[in-house]
């Protein structure tokens, strides 16, 4: 080989060798495209309106702790829509890949949950409360599968989610997740498996709302 040639073997090796690499993400695209799909504003005004089974119902989740290198977290409110200001439903939920298309999100409740109410609304800052203040519902964790492209679907496992709401023991939980929106269906039932509250008419579609 020539010096020219070898010269320019020598350049390349330096600039390939001196090129930044590629940023890795600490999270596969699947889990990053499923908290994607959750966060935003989702209502059950469409569906309430037209079937008086259903209650007209606001969803927001939003993303914190984003510096967080193992864990995807996500804040969320649960609220009529004529009552934003007071939320029945207030929680944390972490998103965690098990395999390849299944993921789990745990459930997580808050202490003094009013100072967090409409959060998802205000300027961004850091989320004002530690991991470790967080209360891990057990039993209560999510069980998801990626059944397509942008599409997941999941419920709770085995009963094991306590509820004390309106005599019930259990809740059980299932919801699909698409890029329209969520469908979701909490229900509470007693020991004997008597079901005492939630929808009895099929699951609640919370379409996303536009951004604003």
């Amino acid at each position: 080989m020539s010096w020219k040639g070898i010269l320019f073997l020598c350049v390349g090796s330096l600039f390939m060798a001196c090129a930044p690499a590629k940023k890795a993400s600490h999270f596969s695209q699947d889990i990053i495209d499923l908290r994607n799909l959750m966060v935003g504003t989702f209502s059950s005004y469409l569906q309430a309106s037209q079937d008086s089974n259903f209650l007209s119902i606001q969803l927001q989740m939003c993303p914190i702790w984003l510096e967080d290198k193992y864990g995807v977290w996500l804040y969320v409110e649960q609220a009529a829509s004529d009552q934003l200001h007071k939320p029945y439903r207030q929680r944390v939920y972490k998103l965690e890949r098990l395999s390849k298309n299944h993921y789990i999100s745990k459930v997580y409740t808050l202490p003094d949950e009013k100072n967090f109410v409409r959060y998802c609304h205000k300027p961004f800052s850091n989320f004002p409360l530690k991991q470790d203040q967080l209360i891990l519902k057990e039993g209560c964790t999510v069980y998801l599968e990626k059944i397509g492209e942008f599409h997941f679907k999941g419920s709770t496992k085995n009963n094991n989610c306590e509820s004390k709401l309106r005599g019930a023991s259990s809740v059980r939980s299932e919801v699909e997740i698409t890029k329209e929106g969520l469908k979701t269906l909490d229900r509470g039932f007693t020991k004997n498996g008597l079901q005492v509250w939630g929808s009895e008419n099929g699951l609640y579609l919370f379409l996303k709302l536009p951004t604003e």
